[in-house]
């Protein structure tokens, strides 16, 4: 018996390359991190003055999601800091899909970057 063709099934494995590609993710170093973080400064504080204090000093296990209201709030000047940072690598590839959805986006501050995401 001899096979015309095989079918290989490969959607499952790229569901993670496309939520990837929506994804924003920026290292500590970043300087569109540190305008965000400096951006959420007295809300991440409040949420828990003990974590920041460690994400400050780049504590890889420390993180706090940007409370949504005060996202929602602050989206335009979020966009203004990505659009401006929108050449760099970490930035470029899912600027396109996000750039006008960044008040419906979740943002996860840690000591190593930050992750902002649909």
């Amino acid at each position: 018996m001899a096979f015309g063709s095989i079918l290989m099934d490969d959607a499952h494995s790229c569901i993670q390359a496309i939520r990837d590609s929506c994804v924003i993710r920026l290292k500590q170093t970043d300087r569109a991190y540190t305008e965000i973080l400096t951006l959420f400064e007295e809300s991440l504080k409040e949420q828990g003055a003990g974590t920041y204090a460690d994400i400050l000093r780049k504590e890889y296990a420390a993180f706090l999601p940007v409370p949504y209201w005060d996202w929602y709030d602050r989206h335009i000047e979020v966009s203004a800091i990505l659009s401006k940072h929108s050449a760099g690598e970490d930035i470029k590839f899912a600027w396109p899909l996000l750039r006008d959805m960044v008040k419906d986006c979740l943002c996860v501050i840690s000591g190593a970057g930050l992750e902002i995401s649909p």
